[in-house]
């Protein structure tokens, strides 16, 4: 994985599968795995003065954003993983929403 930035200028491409591409504050840099209610990305943020941290995004398919259960069942999950806390379990550091996309970030 090379650790230059790309530039804003470099998107362009509507294409899903296309990388890297901006979502919300983050860089997705490219997908990990898709599943039945999600997808997991390698991402960045904090690109300011050359700081950045790569993070581990987990993304509601954007299919299921309409369906009321299964946002339902992101947000409980997000509720549950936010107050974990021990030394094998990943810290869930953010929880939101862009557009209509929800997603848990993670280190």
């Amino acid at each position: 994985m090379s650790k230059a930035s790309p530039s804003v200028e470099n998107f362009g491409d509507d294409d899903p599968d296309a990388f890297p591409r901006p979502f919300g504050s983050y860089l997705l840099l490219q997908r990990f795995a898709r599943g039945g209610m999600g997808e997991v990305f390698l991402g960045k943020f904090g690109a300011i003065a050359g700081l950045e941290r790569y993070c581990v995004l987990k993304k509601l398919r954007s299919e299921l954003t309409r369906d009321r259960e299964y946002v339902t069942r992101f947000i409980d999950e997000a509720r549950v993983v936010v107050t974990l806390n021990h030394a094998n379990i990943c810290h869930v550091f953010d929880v939101g929403r862009v557009g209509d996309e929800y997603y848990l970030a993670m280190e």
